[in-house]
């Protein structure tokens, strides 16, 4: 008998957020049935739609391949926050302000909030840029967002037009990690993590090449772990 599986399963079969889920399930473009408003998945059809959209699976559960002995006190909480916030590739805006708009399109939050996501970023730009050099940016909410969200998450952005976040070293963002924190030793804390991740030589070279979730996730595991 095929197993059937709800929406927190698929999402760590396939490695991806929920709200990825609940955009595909929107397009039509994942394989389920609605029962009493609740979405279910056939396992077996499912892994074979997976195969056709080249979408890698394992057979164990993406947080449970991660080597528990690489995942400490240090780098766990941003590897969480990665996995909460998904990877988005080819975002084609022409600026900083449409690029703001498109955020809220690509994650899904449980209430309106998304209506004011893109003023929260563009208030905060405006008070200094958020660009960290190399063409990378760490955009965030002027406000820490607290009830708001269930979780604090980092969205990855991979952006098509490289966008002029006004930073100093005068280099346009091509990858752009969207911070959303529920509080502010949260938010102080992945600033850090990823901060310090970003600031390897070898990140930047990694990073042009727009790598999927699961490559940034064992990218973090090996810097963080080789240094710290």
């Amino acid at each position: 008998m095929n197993k059937l599986l709800e929406v927190s399963e698929v999402i760590k079969m396939l490695r991806v957020s929920e709200g990825t889920i609940y955009r595909w399930i929107k397009q039509g473009d994942i394989p389920c049935i609605e029962r009493n408003g609740i979405y279910i998945f056939n396992k077996s059809t499912l892994e074979t739609w997976a195969a056709s959209k080249h979408i890698l699976l394992k057979k164990k559960q993406f947080n449970d391949t991660i080597n528990e002995k690489n995942i400490n006190s240090y780098n766990s909480t941003l590897i969480e926050a990665m996995l909460a916030g998904d990877v988005f590739k080819n975002i084609n805006c022409s600026s900083v302000e449409k690029f703001f708009l498109e955020i809220p399109k690509h994650i899904k939050f449980s209430n309106k909030f998304e209506t004011y996501l893109p003023e929260l970023l563009t208030k905060r730009e405006k008070l200094g840029t958020t660009s960290v050099g190399s063409g990378i940016a760490i955009p965030h909410p002027i406000n820490l967002l607290g009830k708001k969200i269930s979780k604090s998450m980092i969205a990855t952005f991979f952006l098509k037009n490289h966008l002029d976040f006004d930073a100093e070293d005068k280099i346009p963002v091509f990858v752009a990690f969207v911070l959303m924190s529920k509080n502010s030793s949260e938010h102080l804390d992945l600033l850090s993590k990823l901060t310090q991740f970003i600031n390897y030589s070898e990140t930047i070279d990694f990073l042009r090449k727009s790598p999927s979730l699961e490559k940034i996730i064992d990218q973090i595991q090996k810097t963080l772990a080789e240094n710290f």
